[in-house]
């Protein structure tokens, strides 16, 4: 319920949420109360939670195998999950179905754009800069984050997502 109800007061306020944020939030903490009802392992929850996003995801935007790697991208950033991706790709396209049943349009974003072939080193520069950046960035802030703590506390903070 919480998760919900800061959504829509979010949106009310005009925060800046979009649709995709709110479905994995509701998909997840939908699977993640059943996990707990149901009293399931660790390793079992992780995939539930996977599941449930995925369904989501896939029924709001209606791209059931996009939605299932975005949820495994989501949760599992750097890890294996080769026995959670039937499972996700499953709950995904159900969740595509149900909403296609209920009659529930999956939100479409139209693109017209006339590709010329010079346009070709445009895309491969861009694609180049987008590559190397995240890992300049990351580079940096482990090196930062690194060196502003004391040997003997640095081993014990852990900031995933600059790999200390």
């Amino acid at each position: 319920p919480a998760i919900f109800l800061s959504t829509v007061i979010t949106h009310l306020f005009g925060g800046s949420a979009g649709r995709e944020g709110a479905a994995l939030q509701l998909g997840g903490g939908i699977s993640a109360i059943i996990s707990k009802i149901f009293k399931v392992n660790n390793s079992m929850r992780r995939g539930l939670v996977l599941c449930g996003m995925a369904s989501f995801f896939s029924a709001i935007f209606g791209t059931p195998f996009g939605a299932a790697i975005f949820a495994l991208e989501v949760v599992l950033v750097g890890k294996a999950a080769i026995f959670c991706i039937i499972p996700t790709l499953i709950s995904s396209i159900l969740g595509f179905i149900v909403a296609s049943s209920l009659k529930v349009a999956p939100e479409r974003f139209p693109f017209t754009y006339n590709f010329n072939i010079s346009d070709i080193w445009k895309v491969i520069l861009i694609s180049a800069i987008c590559s190397f950046t995240p890992s300049i960035s990351v580079d940096s802030n482990s090196t930062i984050l690194t060196n502003s703590f004391h040997p003997a506390v640095a081993t014990y903070v852990s900031f995933a997502p600059c790999g200390t």
